[in-house]
This record gives structure tokens, sequence and C-alpha cells, in this order.
């Protein structure tokens, strides 16, 4: 998501009685040629540096992101449906992003379909995303969701 171009803050130099002062995004480098994005405010000029995310590490999970793939391994396998005695799950992958977004890709089959072509053909991938506060967003719906939609 985009950082906005523009805010509404109170700036300590121009108004002191707490009145709201419109900033906006400029992007300079500084002295040591490191690229620092500011707000500006309108009024005075003064520069407030952007808040960045604090903590994140490129390439390692978040304590929230662990947490919530481990009580997804849990709950998952329990969503079999009705013929959970005839279906399994297969593996869970995870793969990390350079924004600290976590994929999770489970593979849902039936039991003994390995080296046959059901294990190529009938095998159900899913794909979700996992933020790094632990929020949820499945890219590919699981079935229970395409089956009890509206028309």
């Amino acid at each position: 998501m985009p950082t906005p171009q523009k805010k509404h803050d109170t700036c300590p130099t121009c108004s002191p009685d707490e009145k709201y002062a419109i900033y906006t995004r400029v992007s300079e480098y500084d002295e040591a040629g490191k690229f620092a994005p500011h707000w500006q405010c309108n009024n005075c000029g003064r520069l407030v540096p952007i808040k960045t995310r604090t903590g994140f590490v490129p390439g390692r999970m978040t304590a929230a992101q662990v947490r919530t793939i481990d009580r997804l391994k849990v709950r998952l396998p329990l969503h079999n449906g009705e013929f959970a005695d005839k279906y399994e799950w297969k593996k869970f992958e995870t793969s990390m992003t350079d924004y600290g977004v976590v994929w999770l890709t489970a593979e849902h089959g039936r039991i003994g379909d390995e080296d046959t072509m059901a294990a190529v053909l009938c095998r159900d991938y899913w794909h979700i995303a996992i933020g790094p506060r632990g929020g949820l967003k499945f890219a590919t719906k699981p079935k229970w969701q395409i089956e009890n939609r509206r028309v």
C-alpha cells in the first residue's frame, strides 16, 4: 500500500495551539547518501522522518506469523468435510517475500494417490498469505467458501 502524499498533523513549530498543519511527502537523501523519505510542513518547512516498521528483518518470520502457521497446521485438517476418511493433507510449504509476507501453500489430496495421475490432476492447493501481524488472506478460496456462496 503506497504512502499517502499528504497528511494532517500538528506542527509544534508553526501551530503551538494544537491546530492541524498540512504535511507533504518529500523524498530526500541524508548526509550518508541513504534514501530517507520525510514529511515537510507546508507552513514552516519543518522536516519529520516517516516512521517505518521497526523490527523487520527480511527473510525472517515474525512471532505472529509463526503462531498463525502453527494454528493453521492444526485447524486446516479439521476441514476435510464428509470424506475425511478418504483425504489427507500432503504437505505445508512456506515461502517468504521481500516485503514481510509469508505464503503458506497447503496441498490436499486422496490417501494413497502418490505416483498416480490423481497426484497430478486431483489435488487441491491452497495459497494463504500471512501478514507481519498474523492476518490471513486466502488467495485461493477453500471449497467450503465456494460451495456455500449465494448465486
